[in-house]
């Protein structure tokens, strides 16, 4: 059995809280759900919990009283022993602003509630798939048919995992584009140039952790994530693969910015299907801004 799985919802609203926190129950097992009406109620229930280095997870709303989203992400983001919990911001607001500011923040990801029960449960199966690693293997698939065209940047050494990777995200759309790279300096030639083009901006990264060494992943993570800020483009989510589940590793991905870590499955059967719900999920359920 797994260990149990912490998961913080701050909402001032008693109605969204139920709804999400049903949802998770429904499809998550062992976990284990507090819920905190502000962000003061969540600091204090963080710190007497005492949460480690795990797959904890922090759904945050925009708007609260006392303080907001914004105020909340900023000063997790500045507590040592709370920087490395990824934060998703779920909430009503929709302005594109809005939604930078809070990836300026320092948010993993951005969604915004959805009208009906059964987009809750979408949201927190995407949830345990993108963000907790427990992938169940079904038939079933959700695509994205008629997308306009979507570029996903993938940088990974390991050639027969690139070629199922690819596969994966490639299901989910014939428009999506993967460019493939393999090291760090064609990964930022690459961005250097493509992020000042308009529409050339990749709307996905997927970046291998070990590349060939772990620091070499860290290293290029921190330099992406900078380079994006710098060109206002705060908001393109870097998601980090890897077959290790070190406490560590995640820990520290987390720590540089990391919008989300991804274990790469021992069943390489199921990598096809996994990455094309992961795809779906960052290029379908997460809001982002409007970009240029």
């Amino acid at each position: 059995m797994r260990d149990t799985t912490t998961i913080f919802i701050v909402d001032d609203d008693e109605d969204d809280r139920m709804f999400i926190r049903e949802a998770l129950q429904n499809v998550i097992s062992n976990v284990r759900i507090i819920e905190c009406a502000d962000a003061i109620e969540l600091f204090g229930n963080v710190s007497n919990y005492g949460v480690g280095p795990g797959p904890s997870l922090i759904l945050l709303d925009m708007n609260m009283p006392k303080i907001d989203g914004l105020e909340a992400i900023s000063m997790i983001r500045s507590n040592e022993d709370f920087s490395h919990i990824p934060v998703i911001m779920l909430s009503t607001a929709s302005h594109s602003e809005q939604i930078k500011a809070a990836y300026l923040h320092g948010i993993n990801a951005y969604i915004t509630k959805p009208a009906l029960v059964q987009g809750y449960m979408e949201i927190a199966e995407a949830i345990n798939t993108c963000f907790l690693n427990n992938f169940t293997f079904s038939e079933e698939h959700a695509g994205m048919t008629g997308r306009r065209k979507a570029n996903v940047l993938l940088i990974e050494d390991n050639i027969d995992e690139k070629t199922l990777i690819v596969l994966g995200l490639t299901a989910v759309s014939p428009n999506i584009n993967v460019i493939g790279i393999h090291d760090e300096d064609s990964t930022l030639e690459y961005l250097s140039e493509k992020l000042m083009l308009p529409g050339s901006t990749p709307q996905l990264i997927v970046l291998d952790l070990y590349l060939p060494a772990r620091q070499n992943g860290l290293n290029l993570l921190d330099q992406i994530k900078t380079l994006l800020i710098k060109t206002d483009r705060p908001a393109v989510p870097v998601i980090i693969v890897s077959h290790s589940s070190a406490a560590d590793d995640i820990t520290e991905c987390y720590r540089q910015r990391a919008n989300a870590y991804v274990v790469k499955s021992l069943d390489m059967r199921s990598w096809v299907q996994y990455f094309s719900r992961l795809c779906n999920f960052w290029m379908n359920t997460v809001s982002l801004p409007h970009v240029a």
